[in-house]
């Protein structure tokens, strides 16, 4: 069982015609996070029923390794060889350790996917208004929470110069974001294929930087701590959409703010110390 299966597909759904909405994109989203909260609520009762089975199980151990006990020193009395015994005994014994020890694994992963899911509900609720009005998107991608912005909102056409516009919706995701605590954020640029080429950026790995790194020096300036965010950029290789339609292009055209794993979510590696 893996908690981390929990992956949500979070899509945003147009506002149609004439002010009339099918649903709205926020809807959609608490629709997908009910979805996943169930789907934890399941987790969390084969877990629970983990715990009954491992607890009577362990009963039943217990019991057998009073009675190997009890068999032990009896032939021990009898000047019996005992050492074979003794070794299916620590067998046992260390069966049940084991199997405590997944256990605990197990409901720490689900305390963990019980707050991450809090947190992304927190931010649905707070960006409520901004997901309505498209001026921001919210989505769970590679077990990451992402709020994605359109660099057209942000900035003009070659520019890393914050607009006006930009500025205003920065600074709410940025009241939002640096509420979240214990938690860093990286900041991701992304560009079109289209290239450029001028004295200030020579190709699109410094233009999607320097956006990148434009929107933290703003958000640092609204409050963000430095120490919690940082900025990359990926230029044109890591499109989300196709690159021959004008359309693609500027779904393609993006800054990410990216909320990063804390280092007790990620996979423990030090097993590797004893083989390298």
């Amino acid at each position: 069982m893996r908690t981390t299966s929990l992956l949500l597909i979070l899509v945003l759904l147009p506002v149609l015609g004439s002010g009339c909405v099918l649903k709205t994109k926020y809807d959609e989203l608490d629709l997908q996070y009910q979805d996943c909260n169930g789907q934890l609520a399941d987790c969390q009762g084969r877990v629970a029923q983990l715990d009954t089975d491992l607890q009577n199980c362990g009963n039943a151990k217990a019991d057998a390794l009073a009675q190997i006990d009890s068999l032990i020193a009896k032939l021990e009395a009898m000047g019996e060889d005992v050492s074979r015994l003794k070794g299916e005994r620590d067998s046992v014994a260390d069966d049940l350790a084991l199997a405590e020890q997944q256990l605990a694994e197990l409901e720490r992963k689900r305390a963990q996917e019980q707050a991450r899911l809090a947190t992304f509900k927190s931010m649905l609720e707070q960006l409520k208004s901004m997901i309505e009005g498209g001026l921001v998107e919210v989505k769970i991608e590679r077990g990451r929470m992402v709020v994605k912005m359109d660099t057209a909102v942000l900035f003009d056409s070659g520019s890393s110069n914050l607009k006006s516009e930009g500025k205003d919706i920065l600074g709410q995701v940025t009241t939002v974001l640096a509420g979240i605590q214990d938690r860093t954020f990286q900041v991701e640029g992304h560009t079109d294929d289209q290239p450029i080429k001028t004295a200030r950026f020579p190709s699109n790995w410094e233009l999607s930087t320097g956006r990148a790194t434009e929107v933290v020096k703003y958000m640092i300036d609204q409050g963000m701590p430095p120490e919690r965010i940082s900025a990359s950029g990926y230029g044109e290789f890591m499109p989300v959409s196709e690159n021959e339609t004008k359309e693609g292009r500027a779904l393609n055209r993006r800054i990410e703010i990216v909320l990063l794993p804390n280092l007790d979510e990620l996979p423990d590696l030090s097993v590797l110390e004893e083989e390298y």
